[in-house]
């Protein structure tokens, strides 16, 4: 019995110590970069103002069903692309739940027609854009009000995208002042 308590005492010491020679160290544990990978996962990132909102029942295929869920869809009319390449200068950004009807969908808000945002959004079978969670990545709203600038956010996912050697779509002119 003795044996096992001081086996059990060594071992705790050890762990301390080395647990102690980490933290002096100034390790620390790996963070997850969300903008990185959710530039690395869009297939559009675009920056441009929301001018309209409606709702629509959208049908969901499962394996054993078919149903059904309220989805409001945003249109953003693009001002800037950085990834990818939309079809059109106005791209519908579908978001599950609807703000006006309370019943048995969640309740959703993005955002507000007018509001001006940078967005990092994946392409869906539909046609339709859906955001990458966490994925607005800039914001300007009557409710809101960004602590970073525009052109911050815009050069830090330049630089992820060239780091990584993704095609930038804004011209380079374009591109923020460092």
């Amino acid at each position: 019995m003795y044996s096992r308590v001081n086996r059990a005492a060594k071992i705790l010491v050890l762990t301390l110590s080395v647990v102690s020679f980490v933290v002096s160290a100034g390790c620390k544990p790996p963070q997850t970069d969300y903008l990185t990978d959710n530039v690395l996962k869009s297939d559009l990132i675009v920056f441009g103002t929301i001018t309209d909102e409606k709702y629509d029942i959208l049908p969901v295929d499962s394996v054993n069903a078919t149903y059904s869920h309220i989805y409001t869809i945003f249109t953003l009319t693009v001002e800037k692309v950085i990834k990818g390449n939309p079809d059109t200068k106005e791209v519908l950004i579908k978001v599950f739940g609807n703000p006006d009807n309370p019943g048995p969908e969640p309740v959703t808000h993005y955002f507000h027609i007018t509001d001006k945002t940078l967005v990092l959004l994946h392409l869906d079978d539909d046609g339709k854009y859906s955001i990458i969670y966490p994925g607005i990545a800039w914001l300007e709203a009557g409710h809101y009000t960004p602590t970073e600038s525009l052109e911050s956010v815009i050069g830090r996912i330049i630089k992820i995208m060239v780091d990584n050697k993704i095609p930038v779509a804004l011209p380079p002119s374009e591109w923020p002042k460092e």
